[in-house]
């Protein structure tokens, strides 16, 4: 109980500390973060109670485990939290190392928390609040004048803020994605970043590589030609004044960006990626229920197949499941929700000619890009909606801002 009074304070005083640090969050800054720790209270209460099972008992289980190691040998466990004494813990994720690095950082989080699930729960909540927190106030910094978008995308989207919460990978994940996200920006913007801004970006791209690889890569894909062509836009007036010109330096960048990444992970590989989704598209066809996955009945590890299939990837990843699909509660919730982005999407492309200026530039077109590629990547690989409601929150905030940017209602109810 002492110890649960200790980590409920430090909490406070870190939640203090971050809510001194921006004026222009004050108003928003304790719904935002009780929303966000609530929700991780939430998921935990919905795989106990609702589906009487999930990862995220697993992964705290195996963590305790882990930590009867740490009782036993301390100096065996750090060995193998480092990776130098495997023989030290043995576990059902000894061949799924996204899944036991989540369990080693767990297992550090329980042993300040002293084995409680619940308050747990919410140091992974709160990272990911951190996260939405810095990307919100860096953001602003920049695209003040979307401020309503900003906060709305980031602190409050439902399925966003709810499946980036508690002990699941996705809170890692969103988390590392907003610092990410938000020292890239930096460097477009300021071309430069403090030693310690380099340090949490190189540290937040191993934490992210680690939890979802694929995320990690696609961000590397885009990164580099991204603040490659925005220096060289600073260097070369005729590139800076001519967009066309700009935009082909960009996907020239891409083109040799892509050469490197393809080799940073062997799913990677460009003679076995696509095979790589269809088996994954198929294992996950297996195990859904009919009804209840987006279905690409004749996806073949080819490109035509794969261009076949893209406009119906993007469009299921961004709006599916769509209302009446199913009849289970948070897929009618998940529903509603994909409506109001449709909705605001339309809303979007109406207000889009007034707003030309801000959709016409290399940021936009680099965050267009990484929604599009995840959404027609996380579908194909993983059409189940359940999951891919979770897997989404990667790339959705960013999409819901790219939407509200223009809209008169979100930018005058969140300002």
């Amino acid at each position: 109980m002492i110890l649960v009074i200790i980590n409920l304070i430090l909490i406070g005083l870190y939640l203090a500390w971050l809510y001194k640090k921006n004026e222009q969050l004050k108003k928003h800054f304790f719904i935002a973060a009780g929303f966000k720790l609530l929700s991780g209270i939430g998921v935990g209460a919905l795989y106990q109670y609702y589906y009487t099972f999930g990862d995220t008992y697993a992964f705290f289980n195996i963590a305790q485990e882990l930590n009867k190691v740490a009782a036993e040998n301390f100096a065996a466990y750090l060995e193998y939290l480092l990776g130098m004494n495997n023989e030290a813990f043995s576990s059902m994720y000894d061949y799924q190392p996204r899944a036991l690095f989540m369990v080693k950082i767990l297992s550090v989080i329980n042993l300040m928390t002293g084995g409680n699930y619940w308050v747990s729960s919410l140091y992974f909540s709160l990272f990911a609040f951190s996260g939405a927190w810095y990307a919100t106030t860096t953001f602003l910094k920049f695209f003040g004048q979307y401020k309503g978008a900003v906060i709305f995308s980031f602190f409050y989207f439902p399925s966003v803020v709810f499946w980036s919460s508690g002990i699941i990978k996705e809170s890692v994940a969103i988390g590392c994605i907003y610092f990410i996200a938000s020292y890239i920006l930096i460097l477009v913007k300021e071309h430069k970043l403090s030693w310690y801004q380099v340090l949490m970006l190189l540290l937040n791209l191993f934490v992210l590589w680690n939890i979802k690889y694929y995320y990690a890569g696609i961000i590397l894909l885009l990164s580099f030609p991204l603040v490659t062509t925005s220096f060289l836009s600073r260097r070369f007036e005729q590139l800076k004044r001519n967009g066309l010109v700009q935009a082909g330096v960009f996907f020239m960048f891409i083109a040799a960006s892509s050469l490197i990444v393809t080799q940073l992970h062997p799913n990677f590989y460009l003679h076995r990626i696509l095979s790589v989704i269809v088996d994954n598209y198929n294992a996950f066809q297996e195990i859904s229920a009919s009804g209840d996955f987006v279905e690409f009945s004749a996806l073949e590890p080819n490109v035509w197949s794969f261009l076949y299939y893209t406009p119906k990837a993007l469009a299921s990843g961004l709006f599916k499941p769509f209302i009446g699909e199913s009849a289970e509660l948070f897929k009618i919730v998940s529903g509603l929700e994909n409506l109001l982005l449709l909705g605001l999407l339309i809303v979007a492309v109406i207000y889009a000619p007034k707003e030309r200026a801000s959709y016409l530039n290399l940021l936009f077109l680099s965050a267009l890009l990484f929604v599009v590629i995840m959404a027609v990547f996380l579908t194909l690989s993983a059409p189940n909606y359940g999951t891919l409601i979770r897997y989404k929150t990667g790339f959705l905030p960013f999409f819901v801002f790219l939407v509200t940017i223009r809209n008169p209602w979100v930018n005058k109810l969140f300002s």
